[in-house]
């Protein structure tokens, strides 16, 4: 190892803590603990190799095929505009890993194992650039604990157990490959801090501004660089002395060039916040709420996939060695002030490097969304190494060793043993990629081979795509399975023999449309409908559930304790049956959160046996439900019991409980292109999920509001390019900025021919039905949306 890395100790000789004779061996320790760090790195998360492309993967293979086949267009593009596009409502800024999948496919091309080769190695840097700072921050100790917390830190960060979002799934790289540069930027700075090389100042500035390209999370190192300056004790840390004057202008530097690069990305992206959400005061204060939630911050001490398979005691020992460490801070209250005040920089590192997660920051108990905490884990990783492993201060003067050097020995068994349960942890969360990697593999086996038997002119329907196996990415979306079934990754291609009813704009995939499956099904170009089953890893057909079309119940309900009131066994056809309604006296205007609850016969199994739906709605002089649009009401079978989810304590008499079609409470609506294709036609049968035109084609809309009770007259709403209507039945039609176009009917059914302006504008747009009163009052729900996306000529 270069002496570069491992800088002159220029550090008082008192602060040294009795290096002795000992201080070469262990300064020549640390190359080896670094290995042993990278090595415990790669070795954790060497099975990943072997998992495949998932989820969002896909689309950037595309883009770096076209690069290095003559069209750079795509990849030019990440760097002018959104990132992902309106693929899935993120706004943001990252063209740097999209060069690096470029560079990957150079190498790779198709393979996966080179992509989740490149990830390894980085987070590997990662684990090491973790383990250096930790040197670094520990200059004031012997050799001996600099090693020691070097080590630790970097083992403890290479097996923390929420990496494996970040690690184990190709694209999970904008926060590995944001977070290598990040540290490394970071890193040199601390070089630079006590060396007057140059050369390390240009190093972190370079390193930061590959960061910035990377992720949003590297706008942070500015405010981490100034805590450095406030905070670190420079003295006791060996930093050569600087004037406040030459500190401010280096610090100043940092923020510079954030302010260059967010100038750039606003005139790329159009926005300086973006994210998942809007910007504004009011929406950053509401979101910080996000980081008060009890069972995020347990996931964060120790993260456990609930739906793996695992020892739940292993948690209980876990907490135990926390509040351990705990006790240990709290017993080194009396160290020195330079002490407290490398803590304080890690604590605040660590929550600042977190703070741009506001928007989104949760971790869900299948342990999605734990990729937000891949950069913060390092400084409190290293701030664990230092609470438990140096001699305390008070102790330092005592003969007996084993009173000396017990807490330390405390510490430094209790991080052996969260180490080991991280590490137990750690495979656990891994199998789940494992099981999405081998899934998705047999989901590409099979959809190819339905596709490739398809010759008789009629197309296969799958009623869903896989968006997750236990939290981990699978499929997810339908541009992402039509890369699948043509060129480059296979020579032939198969989409025209494959139509799918995943939602068309990006957005929730618990909903579908029922009216629109309906027409489907009963194309005669429809070959078969298939629907995903995960606990088989396979596509099983799927046949329209048999059932009654309504039923009528007459009781009492209450429930306690928030208990589910269930009703009489029922035997409903979920696609007939699409509302329910609770009707008696003086129901109008309840507004008591009264939620829909059913059991099908498919049931899928879960740690609750019942499916949850809508909560109910005052209409006119009933609460209505409608589940027509949920996933698990309409694809898992007959419905063969359903309750309701009430408040507590809440009862009613003469309650009257309805199941029937919706025609009353909403409008009808079918898409037609101009001169449309046959009804017997592959063609027909995908019109009816989403009409593809070329710009400026034309495009008509039946609608039919004669049924819905109070209607005097109706709408037809079009929405701009990605903006989706709600997925579930609504009254809320959305604002001038969403819209499109508005036109008025001339009647309650009529055929009209959308504007010129419609078909204009490229991407995904939709369409809805509003019935109105005399008031232009929304009657009932708006209809079912319906979808057709506009192709740009070329």
């Amino acid at each position: 190892m270069s002496s570069s890395i491992i800088p002159t100790d220029k550090r008082p000789a008192g602060e040294r803590g009795g290096d002795g004779g000992s201080a070469r061996l262990y300064r020549l320790l640390l190359p080896l603990a670094l290995v042993f760090v990278a090595a415990t790195a790669l070795g954790a998360y060497a099975g990943i190799l072997n998992i495949g492309f998932l989820l969002d993967d896909f689309s950037h293979l595309d883009y770096a095929y076209r690069a290095w086949h003559g069209d750079w267009a795509p990849l030019l593009h990440t760097f002018t505009s959104n990132w992902t596009g309106t693929a899935d409502n993120l706004t943001s800024y990252r063209p740097l890993i999209s060069v690096s999948f470029v560079i990957d496919y150079f190498f790779w091309q198709f393979h996966a194992y080179g992509y989740h080769l490149t990830n390894l190695f980085m987070f590997a840097a990662c684990s090491v650039l973790t383990s250096l700072i930790a040197y670094k921050l520990t200059a004031p100790y012997a050799q001996r604990t600099r090693t020691a917390c070097a080590l630790a830190s970097g083992l403890l960060f290479a097996l923390y157990p929420l990496h494996p979002e970040a690690v184990a799934w190709i694209i999970g790289r904008v926060d590995v490959q944001c977070g290598l540069f990040y540290l490394a930027s970071l890193y040199c700075y601390l070089l630079w801090r006590g060396n007057d090389g140059k050369g390390l100042l240009i190093a972190s500035l370079v390193a930061f501004s590959l960061a910035l390209p990377a992720k949003e999370m590297a706008a942070t190192l500015p405010a981490v660089i100034t805590l450095a300056e406030v905070l670190l004790p420079g003295d006791q840390l060996g930093w050569t002395k600087r004037t406040v004057r030459k500190r401010a202008t280096v610090v100043a530097l940092f923020w510079g060039l954030l302010l260059v690069f967010a100038v750039l990305r606003t005139l790329a992206i159009g926005t300086l916040v973006g994210g998942y959400g809007g910007g504004g005061w009011k929406t950053f204060f509401r979101s910080l709420r996000n980081f008060v939630d009890r069972d995020t911050w347990c996931k964060v001490l120790y993260g456990l996939n609930e739906e793996m398979p695992a020892r739940p005691e292993l948690v209980k020992y876990a907490f135990t060695a926390w509040w351990t460490l705990v006790a240990l801070a709290v017993a080194r209250l009396g160290e020195r002030a330079w002490y407290w005040r490398i803590i304080a920089f890690l604590l605040i590192f660590t929550m600042v490097s977190e703070l741009p997660t506001y928007q989104i920051w949760h971790v869900f108990p299948n342990l999605s969304g734990s990729r937000l905490l891949f950069i913060p884990s390092a400084p409190a990783c290293i701030a664990l190494s230092m609470v438990a492993l140096p001699v305390f201060n008070l102790l330092q003067q005592q003969n007996n060793r084993l009173v000396k050097f017990f807490p330390s020995v405390l510490g430094a068994a209790t991080l052996i043993v969260l180490s080991q349960l991280w590490s137990a942890a750690l495979q656990t969360n891994l199998l789940a990629w494992t099981i999405a990697g081998q899934s998705m593999d047999a989901l590409i086996a099979q959809v190819r081979q339905i596709a490739s038997h398809r010759d008789d002119g009629k197309v296969a329907l799958l009623l869903d795509l896989p968006q997750d196996a236990s939290g981990s990415g699978m499929l997810g979306r339908p541009e992402f399975l039509q890369l699948l079934l043509g060129p480059p990754l296979i020579p032939i291609n198969l989409n025209s023999r494959i139509v799918t009813a995943e939602r068309p704009i990006a957005g929730s995939h618990e909903f579908a449309n029922p009216h629109m499956l309906q027409e489907m099904l009963k194309q005669p170009a429809l070959h078969a409908a298939f629907l995903w089953r995960q606990k088989e890893k396979m596509y099983c057909n799927w046949t329209t559930p048999k059932g009654e079309n309504s039923f009528v119940w007459n009781g009492d309900i209450s429930a306690k304790d928030s208990e589910i009131c269930w009703l009489p066994p029922v035997h409903l056809n979920p696609f007939a049956a699409e509302v329910v309604t609770l009707k008696y006296p003086g129901c109008a205007g309840e507004k008591a959160a009264i939620q829909l609850v059913w059991q099908s016969m498919n049931q899928p199994k879960s740690w609750i046996k019942y499916s949850e739906g809508p909560l109910a709605e005052s209409v006119a002089d009933e609460l209505v439900m409608v589940p027509s649009r949920y996933r698990s009401w309409l694809f898992n079978g007959t419905i063969e019991r359903i309750g309701f989810k009430l408040p507590r304590n809440w009862s009613q008499k003469n309650v009257e409980v309805k199941a029937r079609s919706d025609r009353s409470l909403m409008p009808q609506l079918v898409l037609r292109r101009d001169g449309e294709a046959a009804g017997h036609s592959p063609d027909a049968l995908r019109d009816r999920w989403q009409i593809s035109l070329s710009q400026g084609a034309k495009i008509k809309a039946d609608c039919d509001a004669t049924e819905v009770s109070g209607a005097r007259k109706a709408e037809l709403l079009v929405t701009r390019a990605g903006v989706p209507f709600l997925d579930t039945a609504t009254r809320a039609i959305p604002g001038k900025k969403e819209l499109l176009a508005t036109i008025a009917l001339n009647g309650l059914s009529a055929r009209v021919e959308l504007p010129p302006e419609a078909s204009m504008k490229p991407g995904v747009h939709q369409v809805a039905v509003a019935a109105l009163d005399e008031n232009d009052k929304v009657v009932g729900f708006l209809s079912e949306p319906c979808t057709y996306s506009v192709v740009s000529k070329k």
